[in-house]
């Protein structure tokens, strides 16, 4: 624990009470100091709850690529990634390439809940698409963390429900900001050693308080153990806003 840590615990009996808290949590993150196994047990079981897999049903299913999902009840969905709620009412980002050409998707919770859900919009460009469950709230979901917390050295964790079988969840680091693979949508990613895997894309990113910065994608020839990108939360919420 840094001397300036200290420093700023000690100043902050001097500030006048919410105001000085608010002043000092927002610079000095706690989850940065004080996370230890327990910490990652609830962040990772708060993530876990919003998480769904997302499917279509096989006379859906049409698309070569589509990859079947084993299911014990055997209706044999085709499962092609992962999402998460953003919003009680049942609003769910995940992935453009994950939603594909579908206007409706089948939503699987961790709980084994399942829901339809309608395709709202989507961004190829940006590699986002919003959907919104058919059933009655409140549904468990995440916030979206600023953009100004998202630094190199960061914890960072991957969370997904690949193939609808268990929500998987992995932690690393953020390793960096703002690069641009190619010349398509994926520009200004979140570089991370969490492991992102095809099945996780759509997935959220989250820091240790379980905020969401950023959007899992896997992508394609690019080699999923050391080296995950995600979609930054600051282009999230201009697509959530609609521009």
């Amino acid at each position: 624990m840094s001397a300036a840590f200290l420093v700023c615990v000690s100043t902050l009996s001097c500030l006048s009470g919410a105001v000085g808290t608010y002043l000092f949590l927002y610079f000095f993150p706690l989850d940065s100091y004080l996370c230890d196994e327990r910490c990652l047990i609830r962040t990772a079981q708060k993530a876990r709850e919003a998480v769904v897999n997302l499917s279509v049903l096989p006379e859906a299913a049409t698309e070569p690529n589509a990859a079947r999902a084993p299911n014990p009840s055997g209706s044999g969905r085709f499962s092609r990634g992962s999402g998460f709620v953003v919003d009680p009412r049942g609003l769910v980002l995940t992935n453009s390439h994950v939603v594909g050409d579908f206007s409706v998707m089948a939503v699987r919770f961790t709980d084994g809940s399942s829901f339809l859900a309608k395709v709202l919009r989507k961004d190829s460009e940006g590699d986002l698409a919003l959907l919104q469950i058919d059933g009655s709230g409140p549904f468990p979901f995440l916030r979206l963390a600023s953009a100004s917390s998202v630094a190199v050295g960061r914890w960072a964790m991957a969370v997904g429900n690949p193939f609808g079988l268990a929500t998987v969840v992995t932690l690393g680091i953020v390793s960096a900001t703002g690069h641009t693979i190619g010349s398509g949508p994926y520009r200004a990613m979140i570089q991370t050693d969490a492991a992102i895997n095809p099945g996780n894309s759509g997935g959220p990113l989250v820091d240790l308080s379980g905020t969401v910065i950023g959007v899992n994608t896997a992508l394609v020839g690019v080699p999923a153990a050391g080296l995950g990108f995600a979609v930054p939360v600051d282009r999230i919420k201009k697509f959530l806003e609609g521009s």
